[in-house]
């Protein structure tokens, strides 16, 4: 389990040093600027952005849309599970955080493995962590 402490040391050290420190409580999409090499800016990725509630559908529960930001009562954005999965595959990083043992839980892409499904979804990864797995966030408002 990554703590979010080492979590942002990694992320550091992965962005050529770009200070992503305090990532939980970003909630936002503001992303750090650094001159590039011929003098100008290049936009580095985005802030990690945690996933604090979930909307959910079909039998059994895919999430079809998050919300992002630092309270599951009022999110500064939603997102559907389309774009979060657009944003992974542009190296953004999603993920969630326990309260109780303040770990966080990275958000991959994943798909359903149930017997004729196959929906493109989400998940986070297993960290036996109960409060900080996608499918125990509170609802969307």
């Amino acid at each position: 389990m990554l703590s979010i402490r080492d979590y942002d040391d990694a992320r550091h050290r992965a962005t050529g040093g770009v200070d992503v420190r305090n990532a939980r409580n970003v909630g936002n999409r503001r992303q750090r600027l650094r001159s590039g090499k011929d003098g100008g800016l290049v936009t580095t990725p985005a802030a990690p952005r945690e996933i604090v509630c979930v909307t959910t559908e079909h039998a059994h529960r895919h999430i079809v849309k998050v919300g992002i930001g630092a309270l599951a009562t009022s999110p500064t954005t939603t997102m559907t599970v389309k774009e979060v999965r657009d944003a992974l595959t542009a190296g953004e990083i999603f993920y969630t955080w326990s309260p109780t043992t303040k770990e966080v839980a990275l958000v991959q892409k994943h798909t359903c493995k149930e017997r004729h499904c196959t929906v493109q979804t989400i998940r986070s990864t297993a960290d036996a962590v109960p409060d900080n797995n996608l499918d125990n966030l509170a609802v969307c408002p």
